[in-house]
């Protein structure tokens, strides 16, 4: 008797003990994964859309919380990662998105053209004044120029155009409500507007040719708020890169003046460097390169 309870306790140790090694074994070999899926080296779980921020130290989304406002803007994505995650932290704001055509106009040899541009749109129903205004300051604060062609001002609504580097966007803002419903009109909600925002990415080589003069004439124009019309020149010499003349500003209700200038390119873009009627400073025209015979006669006082 005594001897088959020995064999049965030996049979029950064994089988116990394989069954610790089994469950050892089977432990060992389980994936070590966390839920909520794979992680990066900073434990950032992947497949919830989060990314560690070196900036800030931690995982976030980058579409929800802006990893480091300091960080340049140079693509499409970035840009519209960036507004998601400003106007998400700074009011709230969730966009609606979807690929979007629009037109952008830019200046003509004698008119405004328009281009049609490929890009995303964002849309929100319902932002106060104050949301909207912060989403027109994310554009200044990021380095982005107002571009007055794409302007426009309306009593109910409006648009702002917004261009840096080859990225343009247009922003407009409407009264929330102000839609034609069944013949009646709904009276907008104070203090609130439908906004849709369309960005794109300008193709250089599609901008309409303006001749040399033309750009001077627009530079000149812009410096002493005059309108192009007003501005006649005539160029004495040039070259590819600088262009000395003399230049006469139309009257409008004033008596006309004419002078001199002195235009070079720079960064690609054509700057009036000197304009006027007296000496020629050679300590202000020598930094920008000029052919010696367009400035021989400069003062070197």
């Amino acid at each position: 008797m005594k001897k088959i309870i020995s064999i049965i306790i030996t049979i029950i140790s064994i089988g116990f003990l394989t069954g610790c090694n089994l469950s050892l074994t089977f432990d060992k070999d389980k994936p070590d994964t966390p839920i909520g899926g794979e992680t990066d080296e900073h434990g950032c779980m992947l497949m919830a859309g989060y990314t560690w921020c070196e900036a800030k130290q931690k995982c976030l989304r980058e579409w929800e919380e802006v990893c480091d406002p300091n960080a340049p803007i140079d693509t499409l994505s970035e840009l519209i990662i960036r507004i998601k995650a400003y106007n998400n932290e700074e009011s709230g704001i969730s966009f609606l998105t979807s690929e979007a055509e629009f037109k952008w106009m830019v200046e003509g040899e004698t008119e405004t053209e328009s281009l049609t541009i490929q890009g995303e749109s964002l849309s929100a129903d319902g932002i106060s004044d104050e949301a909207y205004q912060k989403l027109v300051n994310f554009f200044k604060d990021n380095g982005f120029e107002m571009d007055p062609y794409n302007a426009m001002a309306g009593t109910i609504s409006g648009q702002d155009g917004f261009k840096k580097g080859d990225l343009v966007c247009t922003v407009a803002g409407g009264a929330t409500g102000y839609k034609e419903a069944e013949g009646q009109w709904i009276p907008p909600e104070p203090n609130k507007k439908d906004v849709e925002i369309k960005c794109g990415v300008l193709d250089e080589g599609a901008l309409p040719v303006i001749s040399k003069e033309t750009l001077i004439r627009q530079a000149l124009a812009q410096k002493h708020g005059k309108k192009v019309s007003q501005v006649q020149i005539a160029i004495d010499k040039e070259t590819e890169t600088h262009v000395r003349g003399s230049v006469t500003f139309l009257p409008v209700g004033e008596i006309s003046s004419s002078g001199y200038f002195l235009a070079a390119k720079v960064s690609g873009e054509w700057k009036i460097v000197i304009d006027g009627h007296g000496v020629i400073s050679c300590s202000l025209v020598r930094p920008y390169n000029f052919p010696e015979d367009m400035i021989e006669d400069c003062w070197e006082g």
